[in-house]
């Protein structure tokens, strides 16, 4: 498991993490199985330990409580994408637009990303800009506007250098598009080959996010994923 978080009192140093946390992300990628990548928001977050947060939403753990708010994404070792929305659907659609944004610096279809909803918990998931747990307000996608998709796009360089690891080539001639990754002579390799090995790099310590006019998913119509589960009433309401 991978994570760009910051301590309880100051960021961690550029140059890694503690021991301490290292312990704790080795315990849990084996619990979790895949390459998490968590984003925090600031000014007001510092705390934050998103890691710790899908550990509690999807394994039931209900001793976590280190403050902030977390954007969480992960790339398990099935390729499949799952986003930890901090955001409730109530019918605008933010949690597709999340999902657009993670999609989008991931490099994979807006189908091949799962939402899942964070448990009710105020001291994880506070909204930096409501300044308690909530969604409402307009800021579903001004507060998880930049931190999703610096998560999607650190998590698309990580799966890269797995794969230019792998064929001894310089990760910028390697290219990613749908799930695949594309060497310089013709190579390809899904996500889910090379999650194994991309939990084991550094996290890079500058992320480029795309510029507006290399958009293919943000800004375009696209289906919600709201509302299959809305039509065929298996959608659970707060």
């Amino acid at each position: 498991m991978k994570t760009s978080s910051m301590s309880n009192s100051t960021p961690d140093a550029d140059n890694g993490l503690s021991t301490e946390r290292r312990r704790f992300l080795k315990r849990s990628s084996l619990l979790l199985g895949g390459l998490a990548i968590s984003t925090w928001l600031p000014p007001m977050t510092r705390n934050s330990f998103a890691s710790e947060a899908i550990s509690g939403a999807q394994l039931g753990d209900n001793s976590v409580q280190k403050g902030g708010y977390g954007a969480f994404v992960r790339v398990g070792t099935d390729g499949k994408v799952t986003l930890i929305s901090s955001k409730i659907e109530m019918g605008q659609g933010v949690q597709t637009g999340m999902a657009m944004m993670v999609a989008e610096e991931l490099e994979v279809q807006l189908k091949d990303v799962s939402v899942v909803e964070a448990p009710a918990n105020a001291a994880l998931y506070t909204d930096p800009l409501l300044q308690f747990q909530a969604t409402g307000g307009s800021t579903s996608t001004r507060a998880t506007w930049e931190p999703l998709r610096k998560a999607g796009a650190t998590a698309r360089m990580l799966l890269i250098q797995a794969a230019a690891n792998r064929w001894n080539v310089d990760a910028t001639l390697c290219t990613a598009k749908a799930g695949t990754i594309s060497g310089p002579e013709g190579q390809t390799v899904n996500y889910a080959d090379v999650v194994e090995d991309a939990i084991e790099l550094p996290i890079p310590t500058e992320v480029t996010l795309k510029s507006p006019e290399s958009f293919t998913l943000i800004g375009t119509p696209a289906q919600r994923l709201d509302t299959p589960a809305k039509v065929n009433g298996s959608a659970k309401f707060t």
